[in-house]
């Protein structure tokens, strides 16, 4: 992950085979406050792209 609180890339580190945390600033008060641009991102948003990652999902496995 780009950017996270030392405590929760050890968590996750408990769950998963290898994670990369690029940084882990102190203090860490919330991922927002590291980027440009956090801009919420809508319901509406969401769907479109899970849905065009799922039309594109099946046409590579129609590829195969």
């Amino acid at each position: 992950m780009p950017v996270s609180a030392v405590q929760t890339c050890d968590e996750y580190r408990m769950g998963v085979d290898e994670i990369i945390c690029a940084d882990t600033p102190e203090p860490f008060h919330a991922v927002g406050l590291w980027y440009e641009d956090f801009s919420q991102t809508t319901d509406e948003e969401v769907r479109e792209l899970l849905a065009r990652a799922a039309h594109e999902q099946s046409q590579a496995a129609h590829k195969d």
